[in-house]
């Protein structure tokens, strides 16, 4: 039994020092794509609600006290799912939790002119 609690330990103790070296290489892409910013700038991610653009915000958010700056979060509700409302408050529930800004603005698609979503 003692082997089963040493191999969970140098598991958990293996796991914890990926975990560290990935935070590492994080910080370090985030200070090469951000640093060059001024003290205190004003640092805004398109959140739209989902896994993707809330991981980053809180990758912003770290970034963002550790250098004081501030964040602002922006979401677009475009209705064109039947989720986007929960998308928006999705968003707007991280960014109180980040107890940073928000803005949405809500967008009317016009689908019948044939241009596409995009």
């Amino acid at each position: 039994m003692a082997n089963s609690n040493s191999q969970k330990t140098e598991t958990s103790e293996s796991s914890r020092r990926v975990a560290d070296n990935g935070d590492a290489r994080l910080e370090q892409r985030l200070d090469a794509a951000l640093g060059h910013l001024p003290a205190k700038s004003l640092i805004a991610v398109a959140a739209s609600g989902g896994p993707d653009s809330s991981a980053l915000a809180v990758c912003a958010s770290h970034w963002c006290r550790r250098h004081g700056s501030s964040l602002t979060l922006f979401h677009v509700h475009h209705g064109l799912n039947d989720m986007a409302s929960q998308w928006q408050d999705q968003a707007q529930a991280l960014a109180r939790l980040l107890d940073c800004g928000f803005n949405a603005r809500q967008v009317i698609v016009q689908r019948d002119l044939g241009l596409g979503l995009e």
